[in-house]
């Protein structure tokens, strides 16, 4: 099989041998040099990803502050006199913005769990909560 090959390839049986092994130490050592580079090629991917989360979890806090202040403004105003001064409505915007972040302090603290659960690199499964994720943890 060898002498066909290297017949096909017009070479010697004893250069194609040798083109075959200089073949494989070059895959040997690519091998070798991606086992290097995954490491850090991991690590940055994960910054990456933490960095999109950040970006996410900023995002996600802000679209909850303003459909929980629009919110409470509308109810407002569906109970208030139409015609208010506009130092009115910005006092009522500002209460109610305040309202809504405290709010958002209990529910914050269900988004770190998630978060921890993704920074720390477990899996969760698509039936499990954050908090059954942990329970599982400190129980194994």
């Amino acid at each position: 099989m060898l002498k066909q090959q290297a017949e096909a390839e017009n070479l010697s049986v004893y250069n194609y041998g040798g083109d075959l092994l200089e073949r494989a130490l070059n895959y040997a050592s690519k091998e070798a040099s991606d086992e290097l580079l995954a490491p850090h090629i991991r690590r940055a991917v994960r910054q990456e990803v933490d960095r999109m989360l950040e970006t996410l979890t900023e995002l996600l806090l802000r679209v909850y502050m303003e459909a929980g202040t629009g919110r409470r403004l509308t109810q407002a105003g569906l109970m208030l006199p139409t015609q208010m001064p506009r130092e009115k409505v910005l006092d009522l915007t500002e209460k109610n913005w305040d309202n809504t972040y405290r709010e958002l302090r209990d529910d914050v603290k269900g988004i770190s769990d998630w978060r921890k659960l993704l920074m720390s690199g477990q899996g969760l499964k698509p039936t499990e909560s954050p908090s059954h994720a942990e329970e599982v943890a400190e129980n194994s």
